[in-house]
């Protein structure tokens, strides 16, 4: 079974049909919507609480699905995997062991507040009252990781000690809207095993499903790619890859 956790504002239907795929391969998705810090509702990101909700509310999510009597009779909890998109990225991680810095992320933003992407607005850095509470003990153990681009500020090689199990690390060649350096390749260089590393052609928010029409006119940086970026075949590669990974290590 997997996690599948969204990017910050987003929603698990960006990711539909990577979630198809991994069902029809015989996995157990669960997508959840990060309360908070999804599409209409950002109001935990704004309190400052969106990093330290998401990795619990995808606790929560594993712990209603092996609940629930039509899913938890199919699920092998010793098989689990995490996969994430950007603030996903980070959600999934957590989920796998690794223990966020917000002094670190509050460092990094204080040096550089020109990055909005990583920091945002600033409250979700050790500035944040959030950042004080009780550190998160993830419930399950993840056998497996798929990071998508991933923000990482909050992470250093102490913080990403415990992340030991299999990753696969994705990021888009034009780093332009997340740095590459800070975030991905800071997850590269501080695991203590080298992950999988894929560079994917695009920018950041290639890794969303291709856009319907009517929702590609209105959001062109979600879903507008240079012209030399097909879109639809990188994420059928993208499938392909991901499923292999999961089917070899979960």
């Amino acid at each position: 079974m997997v996690v599948l956790s969204h990017g910050h504002g987003g929603m698990p239907f960006g990711h539909r049909e990577l979630a198809t795929r991994l069902a029809r391969e015989g996995y157990v998705v669960i997508a959840p919507i990060h309360v908070g810090d999804s599409a209409g509702n950002l109001d935990g990101y704004r309190q400052g609480r969106s990093l330290i909700d998401r990795p619990r509310q995808a606790n929560a999510a594993l712990h209603a699905a092996f609940s629930d009597s039509r899913l938890g009779a199919h699920m092998d909890p010793a098989r689990i995997g995490a996969i994430g998109f950007s603030a996903g990225g980070y959600t999934a991680l957590v989920m796998a062991g690794a223990v966020p810095d917000f002094v670190l992320a509050g460092r990094y933003c204080a040096r550089h507040p020109q990055d909005s992407s990583s920091c945002g607005d600033g409250r979700n850095t050790s500035s944040s009252p959030a950042s004080a509470g009780e550190p998160f003990q993830p419930d399950y153990s993840v056998k497996a990781v798929v990071v998508m681009d991933p923000l990482a500020i909050p992470f250093d090689a102490a913080a990403l000690a415990s992340v030991t199990m299999p990753v696969l690390l994705y990021r888009p060649s034009d780093p332009s809207f997340l740095p590459a350096e800070p975030n991905a390749l800071a997850v590269a260089a501080g695991l203590p095993t080298r992950p999988t590393e894929v560079i994917v052609p695009g920018r950041h928010f290639v890794f969303l499903d291709p856009c319907p029409a009517a929702f590609a006119s209105q959001e062109a940086l979600l879903c507008k790619d240079a012209p030399d970026v097909d879109r639809i075949a990188i994420h059928r590669r993208l499938e392909d890859e991901i499923t292999g990974f999961l089917h070899k290590h979960l």
